[in-house]
């Protein structure tokens, strides 16, 4: 998951300083899902689930 997040940053970082055109936004996406963001969203969210349901 350090992978995506670092990347993340990095893209946003760069799209907002005009480093990086916003017509590669779909590039972007495509790389985030490669790199496992999707499997990171899934733990999140089971953790997430796991602590509002504890008694």
């Amino acid at each position: 998951m350090g992978d995506v997040e670092t990347y993340i940053n990095k893209m946003v970082v760069n799209s907002i300083t005009g480093n990086e055109p916003l017509s590669n936004f779909d590039a972007f996406r495509q790389t985030i899902i490669d790199l496992g963001i999707e499997d990171a969203i899934r733990i999140k969210q089971n953790a997430l689930e796991r602590y509002s349901n504890r008694k």
